[in-house]
């Protein structure tokens, strides 16, 4: 070897040494598939209910892995000795990475005794469940308020304890108004009926009439005479429910022979009124004879605090057409809604075949042929109600089948907006250079997203300076951060003083930026000045 190979060699292996302390390191992270899910409510309203009425379980999960998931909602009904009163299965849905979807399912208590109750539910989703949460209700003779009484505060909500923890003892109920049906009566369509010298058919009339407290509904009803004699004066007498919370708009005019009329009823709620189910009875009334009909007006509980959206049921007959018309309201509370999906279960007394509905909003989905229905609601503003129905024939010989038919199941989905810069430079730290020296910059990368992100972070150096790696590419998991270490290596001939770096970061079509003071500060030692001047000395030799 000449002495100027060896002189090339001996000045590549001090500037190697020289840099040893500062070496790269390139961060990487794999993101694998990993399901996960929690509970973040479970909750049962009201706490007190009769025997033939609805509550509502609600249930929120959150999809906290870095997956789509299908989460299925199960809820075990207990009595107070620990016996299996009823399992509710939910539809599956799927919920996005880092989404809320709530579940809002109804159970009526039908004939179950009276006593203390324990809900137990979890959520099973790609093989796994989540632990159990529990929620207490009580089953009294007739629907105690849930607080405040009638005319008074609204309905309170009960505290949900933590999965695994027993429920919470029931406070004591106390009673509710008169009016209430302790049980539900049969619910037989109305026959044509003796009115004055003459008959009445009700032609048009509503079977069931649901209402939140605070609200306002009107039910109409259609009556005509089929006798040959007029009808003198007619009086329309409603009883059943206070009589603050109904206004009766009809004349009392004579009613020709062959004529109809329609009668309409305005209700007003209250909103400390009782949950439950009140007997509207609507009476005509002529020479000393009547003619009636009832429908159930039930005053469904709702908690605003919760501020879900509700949704209420209306069937009305139609005898002429001969069909029955069921309606679904939807009420958006204070949240914007980003989906909203409800699955209807149709019982097979009222159709056996999804033929035999006539659809005015067909369906998003038909689930099952028998049928099982779910309809798709995208972008519900704040307060918006939006409404659906559909028709079945008349045949059948009496309505309970209508009055004891809970909602299967709502599902929603509430809109998140993710932050405008969704993966930033958090932080950079810099180790301070000697002139000819390496040193570490240490950047650390933000993901804020529900979803994972590929970065990719580049370096702009001062000219002259070197840094190694040059680019550094990232799989950056949801909602996580990450360090990334760069080797970084000042002139020999760099004077004292700040120089300045720009870091890059794109990912998804974005860029950002972030500009890095580098600092060059003085040697301390007469080593370092060896080393300099023999770098020189080199530089000179083999230029």
């Amino acid at each position: 070897m000449n002495i100027k190979s060896f002189v090339i060699c001996c000045m590549i292996f001090i500037l190697s040494a020289s840099m040893a302390s500062g070496a790269g390191t390139i961060a990487s992270v794999s993101v694998n598939s990993y399901p996960l899910s929690e509970i973040t409510n479970f909750s049962v309203d009201p706490a007190f209910m009769s025997q033939n009425t609805f509550i509502d379980f609600t249930i929120t999960v959150r999809n906290t892995g870095n997956q789509p998931i299908n989460a299925t909602p199960r809820i075990n009904i207990t009595d107070s000795g620990g016996g299996l009163i009823a399992t509710l299965v939910l539809t599956p849905l799927e919920i996005a990475v880092g989404d809320d979807a709530t579940f809002i399912t109804s159970w009526n208590t039908g004939s179950n005794p009276v006593g203390t109750y324990t809900a137990e539910m979890d959520v099973s989703y790609d093989g796994k469940t989540t632990g159990i949460s529990q929620a207490s209700f009580a089953i009294q003779a007739i629907t105690p308020p849930p607080g405040g009484g009638g005319g008074g505060e609204g309905p309170s909500t009960p505290a949900t304890p933590a999965p695994g923890a027993p429920p919470e003892e029931t406070p004591e109920p106390v009673s509710p108004p008169e009016e209430l049906l302790p049980e539900l009566p049969p619910l037989l369509p109305p026959v044509e009926q003796p009115l004055g010298e003459s008959r009445i058919r009700f032609v048009k009339y509503p079977v069931l009439e649901e209402i939140r407290p605070g609200e306002t509904t009107t039910a109409d009803i259609v009556v005509s005479n089929i006798g040959e004699a007029d009808i003198t004066a007619v009086n329309v007498v409603v009883s059943g429910v206070p009589d603050e919370w109904v206004e009766v708009r009809s004349d009392t005019a004579g009613l020709g022979s062959g004529d109809s009329r329609g009668i309409n009823m305005g209700f007003s709620v209250p909103a400390g009124a009782f949950p439950g189910n009140y007997r509207v009875t609507t009476s005509l009334e002529s020479e000393g004879s009547n003619a009636r009909t009832f429908f159930i007006l039930r005053v469904k509980p709702y908690p605003a605090e919760l501020e879900r959206p509700s949704v209420t049921r209306r069937v009305v007959v139609d005898s002429e057409r001969g069909v029955l018309t069921i309606g679904l309201k939807v009420e958006n509370a204070g949240r914007f809604i980003q989906r909203l999906e409800i699955v209807e279960d149709i019982p097979k007394e009222v159709a056996s075949h999804v033929n035999q509905v006539d659809f005015g909003v067909p369906p998003s989905e038909i689930i099952e042929a028998d049928p099982v229905v779910r309809w798709r609601m995208d972008e519900i503003d704040f307060f918006e109600t939006r409404t659906l129905s559909y028709e079945v024939s008349q045949n059948l010989e009496e309505y309970s089948t209508f009055v004891n038919w809970p909602l299967r199941q709502i599902n929603v989905l509430y809109d998140i907006s993710p932050p405008e810069e969704v993966v930033e430079i958090s932080r950079v730290e810099v180790s301070t250079l000697l002139p000819g020296g390496s040193g570490n910059i240490s950047v650390k990368l933000v993901n804020r997203a529900v979803v994972p992100i590929i970065t990719n972070l580049t370096v702009e150096l001062p000219s002259g300076w070197e840094i190694e790696p040059t680019v550094m590419s990232l799989d950056l998991a949801p909602e996580s951060e990450s360090i990334l270490n760069f080797s970084v290596t000042a002139p020999v001939l760099a004077t004292l003083g700040v120089y300045s770096a720009t870091f890059r970061l794109r990912y998804n079509d974005k860029e950002t930026s972030k500009d890095v003071s580098l600092f060059v500060g003085e040697p301390s030692s007469d080593k370092f000045m060896n080393f300099r001047l023999k770098y020189l000395f080199l530089e000179r030799f083999w230029f």
